[in-house]
């Protein structure tokens, strides 16, 4: 992301820029990079856009086979973010920068709150183009969330009490990767890493004593990361339908060379009532196995405000 952006302020500060002012929605920035051996000459262009989400929906929430949870159904107040920036090259170099964010909070009737949905996802790509739909592709994938999540029961005094299950930077995965990529556009977009690694770092080990395990997300008590080296393919569909009705799907499989893969399948259906409010429905599948032997699941029905920028 960084680098990115780096690379944009040089362009900025050395270039001529040309075309409408930026704006949020249909974007679009050219850059004009001058060539210092013929005057006036155009030597490089490139192009900048981006792009905001925002919603702010009510969801009812059901988890299947999740730890220290079996099965629960809650009311849950749920916001998104997604801020995403492109810089290209019409020759099919691309620099993406796009940034998730979700939490919810759950309201229960013992006057337990806690933020359930917590998600913040840093996604950065480095494509260049090879024939037609086909490209090299360096992948950076961030995941973490920000508050603390607490699994609450009650001690042999009648007390409630509360055990830490996971919290900032506990953990933080980052799968980083060396493939190619091929995007059938506006429908699929498929990442296979040919070379890839995945670190998990655990920073509060407080999660090992609320737990009693050995081990979290892969990393031994006595470790504060692992890093596991594999192959990587995450699969993207994104269609939309009349401008009303929006699919997503979202697959993403690491297989360590040692230790079965794991795998994260995020599917949903995005249904635009008026320019302003829209529905849901979301079912996210994974399958870790030093967290649970059961495949996990978790679906979710929300309504609510909704902008697109």
């Amino acid at each position: 992301m960084f680098a990115g952006l780096g690379l944009t302020v040089v362009f900025l500060a050395v270039g001529s820029l040309k075309g409408q002012d930026i704006c949020w929605k249909d974007t679009v920035k050219i850059i004009h990079l001058q060539d210092p051996c013929v005057p006036g000459a155009n030597r490089l262009q490139w192009r900048w856009s981006k792009e905001l989400d925002y919603a702010l929906s009510c969801s009812d929430f059901l988890e299947v086979n999740r730890r220290n949870m079996k099965n629960a159904h809650q009311m849950t107040l749920l916001q998104n973010i997604k801020l995403q920036t492109i810089l290209e090259r019409p020759e099919g170099f691309r620099i993406r920068n796009s940034f998730f964010h979700t939490l919810g909070v759950q309201f229960f009737f013992d006057s337990i709150s806690k933020f359930q949905f917590d998600e913040n996802v840093l996604d950065t790509r480095f494509d260049l183009k090879i024939v037609n739909n086909f490209s090299a592709t360096l992948s950076s994938l961030v995941t973490t969330r920000i508050f603390d999540d607490y699994f609450y029961s009650i001690n042999d005094s009648g007390k409630q009490v509360r055990f830490l299950q996971s919290g900032f930077l506990t953990p933080l995965v980052w799968t980083f990767s060396l493939g190619f990529c091929w995007n059938w556009k506006g429908v699929l977009d498929m990442n296979f890493g040919l070379s890839s690694a995945r670190l998990t770092y655990v920073r509060d080990k407080r999660v090992f004593s609320s737990t009693g395990q050995v081990s979290f997300f892969g990393v031994p008590k006595d470790k504060s990361a692992l890093f596991e080296y594999g192959i990587f393919l995450r699969l993207l569909v994104d269609k939309s339908f009349r401008e009303k009705v929006l699919w997503k799907c979202e697959i993403q499989l690491f297989k360590n060379f040692n230790t079965p893969f794991d795998f994260f399948i995020k599917n949903s259906i995005d249904i635009r009532i008026t320019k302003y409010f829209k529905t849901s429905i979301q079912t996210r599948m994974f399958y870790e196995e030093t967290q649970s032997q059961h495949l996990q699941l978790e679906n979710l029905i929300s309504f609510g405000f909704n902008f697109h920028l």
